[in-house]
């Protein structure tokens, strides 16, 4: 209709009872007009070969004044099952307060508790639905919703929807002619996604039906897998289990019309110890291969049952993401610190940090290498340059702490679910096990009081009250924050990497004045270059050309048997001294002393004659070394 969205958002009161008015018409008549179910659908190449319709993705335009009514009915259908519990606990996707985390924490908690406590192998069948929201069958579907008990009413309006439901295919700015949809669900919308679910909510008591074992989590809980929409997976504990259950999955899949995607459909086999050799697998008459990791929902899961791939791939994901921050800021020439900081929250920490609760919890250092990464890349500082440095330097909060935080925040949200939501189950069995043995290396609550004992604060789990547990986190994570903070300052007085930074660090600021000024970014870099270099070596990167300097060795541009430290290159060296008068008088005849001073709290004017002055003697000091 090309109608923006924009335009129901603002309209006047009384447009919007105009539109209520039509809204119940077509609720009392049980009949929505036919131009509404048209859509248009846009292919999108995905990968591989561009004759092959399979690796293009459809995108649908629908009517915008479809998406709001169908809004509504998806708003009753939910206070509905919220009130009869249809769709099934194990179901994540499109539910208000629950994410993708919940059903994370689900996998890793099972994975952990049966292979340290049980002491057995752990299987998951990962099923992967063969255009899943397109093989719906309309009349199952409407069978289904009214065996659950949907109104009537509700059922009759999707039957007006879908039966005079088409779509038009755009190709090259044309329109093919309608065709009708006569299976699956419309996309576009987010009524559909929720149709799915209720159409595939009955599948656990498919199997129980059929005799499949499900893994018990405690006395009164058995858990057959967990959904996100159409993201099905399905536990194991053993190799007879999951052939069984692979044979249930094919009924299910056969009396429902829906087909598995058999070179999709991934199984890991969990296990401790070295690599065990497994017999294939079947699904009907193909092969389902076994794999040692794949990635769900975002997060890397490997068959050891531990996450350092998922560390390693974060990490990588994040120089990526640095990479682009990097291009955004030398082809937008963003100048601004505070910019250039933000976007660093936005691309890099972001992707970094997803579901790092849920994985994260061992690999705090290796989270703090990528996540600093950016800054030396951005600043092309050494290599060597310590973490607490540039933490120190740019005032960064360490990703520790931005762990811990997501974690408590993550166990605030299972502490106020239900007793029957299956993550709080999860939590609380945790819990127990770790109460009889505790293990970091396979038990998630065992890895959260390590980090909270490094502050006495591991009685913070003794009290799982939700509210007097939220309230004690902003004390714990403040006394945390404390805490990464001394030792960052512990590091500043012993360390002997750049003797000179106590003399040049203000702790006074939020932010190192340099950083404020009103400079171009190549003038806060060699600033950045000067402050944080090593007594072992200095380095300058002006106009991508790069300097190196050893401060150990003696200047041989002056050969006056003088080291060529930043002092000797700022105050002494006599190759210099006309540069030097021009550029930087105010530093002529400095006693060395009162050299650190200098770079402690600049303005602009000395910021720019500082970087004018280094710019002219590297140019010289290239010259006079053929360098």
């Amino acid at each position: 209709d090309k109608i923006p969205n924009e335009y129901f958002k603002n309209l006047p009161m009384n447009w919007q009872l105009y539109l209520l008015s039509l809204f119940n018409k077509i609720m009392e008549s049980e009949t929505i007009p036919k131009s509404w179910s048209k859509s248009i659908v846009s292919m999108l190449h995905k990968k591989g070969s561009r004759d092959d319709p399979e690796n293009y993705r459809p995108i649908s335009l629908l009517n915008s004044i479809l998406k709001v009514f169908t809004k509504i009915l998806l708003e009753r259908l939910k206070s509905w099952d919220d009130y009869c519990n249809i769709l099934p606990e194990s179901q994540s996707g499109f539910r208000k307060g629950r994410s993708c985390l919940d059903n994370l924490f689900i996998v890793n908690s099972l994975c952990q508790i049966i292979l340290e406590y049980r002491e057995k192998d752990f299987f998951i069948i990962f099923v992967d639905y063969k255009k899943a929201f397109d093989s719906v069958n309309h009349h199952l579907l409407w069978r289904k919703l009214n065996n659950f008990g949907v109104s009537g009413k509700i059922i009759r309006l999707l039957q007006s929807l879908y039966s005079a439901a088409k779509i038009q295919v755009s190709c090259n700015g044309d329109l093919t002619d309608e065709i009708s949809v006569t299976n699956g669900v419309l996309q576009g919308e987010e009524l559909s996604p929720y149709l799915f679910s209720l159409f595939i909510s009955d599948l656990k008591d498919f199997f129980t039906e059929r005799g499949a074992v499900l893994i018990q989590l405690d006395s009164k809980t058995e858990v057959l897998g967990c959904e996100y929409a159409d993201d099905k997976v399905i536990f194991a504990d053993s190799v007879t289990d999951v052939t069984n259950k692979l044979h249930i999955l094919s009924e299910y899949a056969d009396s429902n019309f829906l087909e598995i995607n058999t070179n999709k459909t991934k199984i890991i086999h969990f296990h401790k110890g070295k690599e065990k050799h497994i017999r294939s697998f079947y699904y009907k008459d193909k092969i389902i291969e076994s794999v040692p990791s794949l990635m769900y929902l975002g997060v890397l899961f490997s068959n050891s049952g531990l996450f350092y791939k998922a560390a390693q791939l974060a990490h990588s994901k994040a120089l990526s993401a640095a990479g682009g921050v990097l291009n955004i800021c030398r082809k937008s020439k963003v100048a601004s610190w505070e910019s250039r900081s933000k976007l660093n929250d936005a691309l890099v920490t972001s992707c970094l940090l997803y579901g790092v609760q849920i994985w994260g919890l061992r690999y705090l250092e290796k989270i703090e290498h990528a996540h600093l990464n950016l800054f030396k890349k951005m600043f092309s500082l050494n290599r060597s340059t310590p973490l607490w440095l540039i933490r120190m330097e740019f005032n960064i909060t360490s990703s520790s702490y931005k762990v811990l935080k997501l974690t408590l925040k993550w166990i605030t949200k299972l502490l106020l679910m239900g007793d029957t939501r299956i993550p709080k189950l999860c939590f609380l069995r945790l819990r127990y096990y770790h109460e009889k043995k505790p293990s970091l290396k396979y038990n998630w609550y065992t890895q959260v009081v390590n980090i909270l004992k490094q502050i006495n604060e591991d009685s913070l789990l003794s009290d799982l009250d939700p509210k007097n547990f939220k309230q004690k986190t902003v004390l714990v994570l403040n006394t945390y924050r404390q805490y990464l903070l001394n030792k960052d300052y512990e590091s500043l007085y012993s360390s002997k990497y750049n003797l000179q930074y106590l003399k040049f660090f203000d702790p006074i600021p939020d932010l190192q004045q340099y950083l404020q000024t009103d400079t171009p970014f190549a003038v806060i870099k060699l600033w950045a270059q000067i402050r944080l270099s090593s007594g072992y070596y200095i380095k300058f990167t002006i106009n991508d050309l790069c300097y190196l300097i050893s401060p150990k060795h003696k200047c041989t541009v002056c050969n006056r048997d003088a080291f060529e430290d930043l002092f000797h290159l700022f105050v002494s060296c006599p190759i210099y001294d006309d540069v030097r008068r021009h550029f930087i008088p105010f530093i002529r005849n400095i006693p060395p002393n009162d050299f650190p001073n200098i770079f402690r709290s600049p303005d602009s004017f000395t910021c720019k004659q500082i970087y004018y002055y280094v710019c002219n003697i590297m140019k010289i000091r290239a010259f006079i070394m053929n360098e």
